[in-house]
């Protein structure tokens, strides 16, 4: 009888439900090609302020790891656009998140605006965040806040996610250290 394959726990907390789908729609990907990982998909209910979104997702990580045990990668996405209401709160969330080997996910300006730029022609967009629903509504007509993973897969695939790695560095940085360079090899180049 052969044991079931370990997976690697991978920790991914952001500030809302749309985030948390866009996780849960790279966990299908991983379990289609049979990648050995789980995403464990958090949000930070009420979230925008980066500071709390960090500092809520912490706390939440360590208690997933005393009660499951640790995670091979941790990440939290956030919106850059909520970036520059408070130098003092910025000016923590990095130290905090290195203190706690968290990679910081940024979407510039919000995830919007980074959804945008997995579709063809819209790579290198990157709309103010008033303009940013509308932008994406104009090439993804369903879209709306909140949309399932599915939804998300159904409409990106994995060719939006390779398009986006393009110009998404801390993206594809994440993905190769979940391992999805081994089924998308074109990660690495």
């Amino acid at each position: 009888m052969q044991g079931r394959k370990t997976r690697k726990r991978i920790f991914l907390g952001s500030e809302g439900l749309s985030e948390r789908n866009y996780g849960q729609y790279l966990r299908l990907i991983a379990e289609k090609y049979n990648l050995p990982v789980h995403i464990d998909c958090n949000y930070v209910t009420g979230g925008g302020d980066p500071l709390k979104v960090v500092e809520e997702s912490i706390k939440l990580m360590k208690r997933n790891s005393r009660n499951h045990g640790d995670y091979l990668v941790k990440a939290i996405m956030l919106d850059a656009d909520k970036l520059g209401r408070s130098n003092d709160r910025d000016n923590k969330i990095g130290p905090l998140a290195s203190g706690s080997d968290i990679k910081l996910l940024y979407s510039n300006t919000n995830f919007e605006a980074f959804l945008l730029r997995h579709f063809p022609g819209s790579e290198n967009k990157r709309p103010p965040a008033d303009v940013s629903l509308s932008d994406l509504t104009k090439v993804w007509p369903e879209y709306f806040k909140g949309i399932d993973a599915r939804s998300i897969y159904k409409q990106l695939g994995e060719d939006g996610l390779m398009r986006a790695c393009t110009v998404e560095d801390s993206l594809k940085d994440f993905l190769i250290g979940i391992g999805f360079d081994r089924i998308f090899p074109s990660l690495r180049k």
